[in-house]
């Protein structure tokens, strides 16, 4: 049997095909289902494709990516992230974050072995894991501790089969925000068992009241068993530009590389001219301030309301831009509760099973929508669930 047929087909993808099957048959349907910014891109990121397009750079680039792009992302991982990676040898540029997580499975793991992957979580660490072979082993965290990840948790499932932990802060779904000092206990248990690291850090921006984001390869000793992932479609809301990196050890990118080449030759060469001058320039910068001072607005305003609910429980979320309460409503599971909120409100959510099976009794909402539709969606779920 090929590995694809153990692949589901995605659950946000069905709430988001119903909801616009909804549309065509003229019903107003509120999107809290897909996790995109509802910014367009950067104006000067837009501009520098034209006059990429116009100069012809419309051919194959080096598979890393273009020179100036990869010395950029280098320059942003040192700044903003602590992190110290050579853009000639660790840097590889990717058709999206997805296709970085896909690279870093095919180069750290395959049949035989385990990944470990704490749920709720993005469904695409479970099948990429799948798609090369190995076995995903799902870690379902805790609504009672916020869903936060631990060293003891993690320990738990450790075997000797295990090569790959995924660790995602800022979170999705639960919006998670993992502290510095149950990172550096991690870290810890994976140098003791030579367990590689899978840091998506696709949300880094995103912390709010307070939180800040802590990147586990910053850690000491942390880079050699670590692949940060990274991207700019939520940073510069660039969802349709695909483009992604991944950042790691000159030994272990040269495998990125590898699956890379194999997978899809190099990332769009326009759209890379267009990254970088989101990085380059101030509006990029300005920009990035600007959404991310939006989405702090979106999410107490999603605090607030979903605290009124009285069948929701909201465990604490400091980043990304999603909550995930839990529900007890009318003996429901999250299935049925997202499907009657999409029928009989307008209002598209997802159930928390498409993040791990464990998770039935709760669901998603992405606050990816401005702040007027935001609170008349939340309300709407509200008087539902009155």
């Amino acid at each position: 049997m090929p590995y694809l047929d153990l692949i589901p087909a995605s659950g946000i993808r069905k709430i988001f095909d119903r909801a616009s099957e909804l549309e065509g048959q003229g019903k107003r349907i509120l999107h809290l289902e897909i996790g995109r910014p509802d910014f367009d891109s950067p104006s000067s990121a837009k501009a520098a494709v034209m006059t990429a397009l116009n100069e012809g750079r419309v051919h194959y680039t080096e598979n890393r990516g273009i020179p100036k792009l990869r010395r950029l992302i280098a320059e942003k991982l040192r700044d903003d992230n602590n992190l110290h990676y050579d853009p000639e040898s660790e840097i590889v540029v990717t058709n999206g974050t997805s296709e970085g997580v896909a690279m870093a499975m095919a180069a750290l793991a395959g049949p035989g072995d385990e990944v470990i992957v704490p749920t709720p979580s993005w469904s695409h660490y479970v099948s990429c894991a799948t798609l090369f072979g190995a076995t995903p082993v799902e870690l379902a965290l805790k609504a009672d501790n916020d869903y936060q990840l631990t060293r003891e948790a993690v320990e738990k499932l450790v075997s000797e089969r295990t090569r790959v932990l995924v660790v995602n802060t800022p979170n999705n779904p639960s919006g998670a925000v993992y502290p510095e000092k149950e990172l550096r206990s991690i870290l810890e248990l994976c140098l003791e068992r030579s367990i590689y690291i899978l840091s998506d850090e696709i949300y880094d921006y995103f912390c709010f009241g307070g939180e800040r984001h802590v990147s586990i390869a910053a850690l000491p000793n942390a880079k050699p068993i670590c692949v940060v992932a990274n991207g700019f479609s939520k940073t510069y809301s660039m969802t349709g530009w695909r483009l992604g990196y991944v950042a790691s050890s000159a030994e272990i990118a040269a495998k990125l590389n590898k699956a890379h080449q194999y997978l899809t030759v190099c990332a769009n060469s326009f759209a890379q001219h267009g990254a970088c001058a989101a990085l380059a320039d101030d509006e990029g910068r300005q920009f990035l301030e600007k959404m991310t001072e939006s989405f702090e607005r979106r999410w107490r305003i999603t605090n607030q309301l979903l605290s009124e609910i009285k069948c929701l429980r909201l465990p604490r979320s400091a980043g990304a831009f999603y909550a995930f309460p839990s529900f007890d409503y009318k003996g429901m599971s999250a299935d049925q509760l997202c499907a009657y909120l999409l029928e009989e409100g307008g209002v598209a959510t997802v159930p928390g099973t498409a993040f791990g099976e464990a998770h039935k009794d709760a669901f998603r909402i992405a606050y990816s929508v401005n702040e007027t539709e935001l609170a008349e969606a939340l309300t709407i779920i509200k008087n539902l669930l009155a």
